[in-house]
């Protein structure tokens, strides 16, 4: 006896919906991933070019990247 709650949807068209749902959340994943190394490099930088203007040799260093 059949269920009352299946779809009419074919198995293939099922599949598709999964991989689409799943793709979406590799995708996220990605993007955040993507999204925390860029702040970080973007904060070491700025923290670094700070230590370089207020270095040893004056207040502003013409040393900014080393």
């Amino acid at each position: 006896m059949p269920s009352q709650y299946t779809t009419s949807e074919s198995p293939v068209q099922l599949w598709y919906e999964r991989s689409n749902y799943t793709s979406a959340h590799v995708f996220s994943v990605g993007y955040g991933i993507h999204i925390v190394i860029f702040m970080t490099v973007t904060y070491f930088a700025i923290i670094r070019r700070r230590k370089t203007l207020v270095g040893v040799d004056g207040l502003f260093s013409t040393h900014f990247f080393l």
